[in-house]
């Protein structure tokens, strides 16, 4: 069954509402009461916006990447054509003599051509390999704004920063915990472990003798 224009038109601008509400933090029962509309429809609604934002963003960015690549090519092409022009023969033309008995002297002179073109052409390649992401990523270490390495305490603090950020505090304090419990030795485990004790009453559990060779048979009882 088709949908009417006017109805059409009046689901665009309903989204286009919801869309908005939903951006400034609205929760779905919120802009169902807002718009007069049940929420099993805002939710539909909110599925069919994030769709078309998913699809927009894919045509954006496939759109800006060809741009881009056209940028190159045509730079590369100049650079190319540049190129083949700087190896050329230049010549120039010297006069000689006064008027009516003029000499004209010709100098043509050979060119290896001019690097810098080349280096443009080279430079397009390698950015239109970064865009196309045909390159293996480059690692990059953090440093001081210096450029020196960090020492372990500022690893540590980049680590952390990460982490909070990434999981949210929770993960970040259950970190801190395993590495209290894994740095110092015995400073990590309890006072009674840490003095050699295993049996958690403060003193080590002595360790019963091991007899070498084969045991003694046993001693005759006093009945026997």
């Amino acid at each position: 069954m088709s949908v009417k224009p006017a109805r059409k038109l009046e689901i665009v601008q309903r989204r286009q509402r919801v869309a908005e509400l939903y951006l400034q933090g609205w929760q779905q029962d919120a802009i169902a009461k807002e718009l007069t509309i049940r929420q099993p429809m805002v939710s539909e609604d909110l599925a069919k916006i994030r769709q078309a934002w998913r699809e927009s963003a894919i045509r954006d960015f496939d759109a800006a990447r060809d741009l881009e690549l056209a940028r190159l090519d045509r730079v590369e092409r100049e650079a190319w054509a540049a190129w083949e022009r700087s190896k050329q023969p230049s010549q120039s033309a010297t006069v000689n003599g006064e008027a009516g008995s003029q000499t004209a002297r010709r100098t043509v002179k050979h060119q290896n051509g001019d690097p810098r073109f080349l280096d443009i052409a080279l430079r397009c390649n390698e950015a239109r390999r970064q865009i196309l992401g045909i390159d293996a990523p480059t690692k990059v270490a953090p440093t001081t704004p210096d450029g020196q390495p960090l020492t372990r305490e500022e690893r540590l603090i980049h680590i952390k920063a990460i982490i909070s950020e990434q999981f949210g505090i929770k993960a970040l304090l259950a970190d801190e915990t395993t590495e209290v419990g894994d740095e110092g030795g015995d400073e990590g485990r309890p006072a009674a472990e840490a003095a050699g004790g295993t049996n958690g009453r403060g003193a080590g559990a002595a360790e019963p003798a091991v007899p070498l060779g084969n045991p003694s048979p046993p001693a005759p009882s006093a009945a026997s």
